[in-house]
């Protein structure tokens, strides 16, 4: 079988080519996208700063 038999053939979207991932690697952006989103919810919205009030015996 010549080489170019066996490999798949790129589809052309909108003057794209279409190259096929392995799905391992999509899973591993998608899982990577997902933490970093979670990471950045987390830092903006629900982290709370470690700060406290100033009281008058706090005076140093």
């Amino acid at each position: 079988m010549p080489h170019h038999e066996t490999q798949p053939t790129p589809v052309e979207v909108g003057g794209f080519r279409r190259i096929e991932q392995p799905l391992w690697a999509k899973t591993a952006v998608t899982v990577g996208g997902l933490g970093l989103i979670g990471l950045e919810v987390w830092w903006f919205l629900l982290s709370r700063p470690k700060s406290r009030k100033a009281t008058p015996e706090d005076d140093s």
